[in-house]
Order: C-alpha cells, then sequence, then structure tokens
C-alpha cells in the first residue's frame, strides 16, 4: 500500500486569508448514551457488498452532506485528493474497501483551498458515538459510529493502521491538520477520524 497522509497527498493549498473567520461554527451534537452491548452475534451489522460505489456522505454533527468521487493515484503513486475548485466534495480513495463492505474505506477532503473554506474545516472536532452515513449507487447505505479522532505528523503518518484491514467494516475519514508550513505552503500534520460499521441496509434517501 502506498504511504500517504492527507496533506502529502495534496491540501497543501495553505490558508484563505482566515479560513475559520465569518464561518459560524457547527453546533456539535451530543453523542446518544451508550446502549449495553447486545450479544455478539445480534449485534454485528451485515458488510454491504464490496462492489458499491460511495456517491454521498452525511455527517449531522457537522452540518456535512458531501457528493463523494472516486479518487486514485497520480503517476508518482501519491493518492490523488479532490480538486481544490470543488472544495464541497470529498474523495473515495478507489484502492481501499467500498464503505460498509469487509476492510477500512478512505475518504479524505479539504480543510481549506487558496481561496476559501473547504467541507473537512472541522472534522477534527467529532467526538466519539457521532454518526457518520454513506450513500452508495447500489442504492444502499452504510452508518458509521466515530470510535476516535487522532492527528499525526506528516513524518510518522501510521499507513498500516490507516490502510490495513482492521477486520471489520471501517471507515477512516482524511484531512490536513496541525500547525501550517508559511514557506512551505502546507500543513505539517494530517488528521483521521477512525469509524466502524454499526448498520447497513437499503439507502433511505
Amino acid at each position: 500500500m502506498v504511504l500517504a497522509a492527507g496533506c502529502a497527498a495534496g491540501c497543501t493549498a495553505g490558508r484563505a486569508a482566515g479560513p475559520r473567520a465569518g464561518l459560524p461554527r457547527p453546533a456539535l451534537k451530543p453523542a446518544a448514551a451508550a446502549k449495553p452491548a447486545a450479544p455478539a452475534a445480534q449485534n454485528v451489522p451485515e458488510s454491504l457488498s464490496p462492489e458499491g460505489i460511495p456517491t454521498l456522505l452525511t455527517i449531522p454533527a457537522l452540518g456535512i452532506k458531501a457528493p463523494v468521487v472516486v479518487t486514485g493515484t497520480d503517476p508518482d503513486g501519491v493518492p490523488e485528493t479532490p480538486p481544490f475548485d470543488r472544495p464541497d466534495e470529498v474523495g473515495w480513495y478507489g484502492r481501499t474497501a467500498s464503505p460498509g463492505s469487509d476492510g477500512a474505506s478512505v475518504i479524505w477532503g479539504h480543510l481549506d483551498t487558496p481561496k476559501q473554506t473547504a467541507v473537512f474545516l472541522y472534522l477534527r472536532d467529532l467526538r466519539p458515538g457521532a454518526e457518520i452515513r454513506v450513500d452508495r449507487d447500489d442504492d444502499t447505505e452504510a452508518t458509521f459510529a466515530v470510535e476516535r479522532v487522532d492527528t499525526y505528523p506528516d513524518d510518522s503518518f501510521p499507513s498500516d493502521v490507516v490502510y490495513d484491514d482492521p477486520g471489520y467494516p471501517a471507515l477512516r475519514l482524511v484531512t490536513c491538520g496541525g500547525a501550517f508550513d508559511r514557506k512551505k505552503r502546507a500543513y505539517l500534520s494530517t488528521v483521521v477520524v477512525f469509524a466502524r460499521l454499526t448498520a447497513s441496509g437499503p439507502s433511505v434517501h
């Protein structure tokens, strides 16, 4: 698997003048209280087909409803991110699992662009238990719950932790983070949201 962090993959635009200025901060909805665990056989959602292509990412706590495009790698083998001129889109790295199928699915989006803020501006504010939904082109929907949110310096990005199959259907959301180096015009860290499948079935949207 290629080594890649969200920032190394192209989120190096530099901040627009004050990327957080003038933007209303979303009201984060508290995660619902954890329910007692059901017996394992009853508490494991059915994984979805690996053939489904994600089309829409919804994160209610952040007010995100973002179209999903498929991304690949550039000639150097570095994963591509969505184009800067479409800051409200996210990209599913097509070499990873389809969301809801067995394995780790990776979706990334920009924090900001040279001209404006972008879809994952507040991604680091997600809390454990927050819901993430992914609609797919086979009329199915995968629902995930956030397990944790970590920030990694780009020189120690844990590719194995992000990309390797954890043994269940998982989702990783990736964006830039940490300090911004004005000389390099790049963020120095990467934010990764780790989430686990909690429900699957026909799309309701």
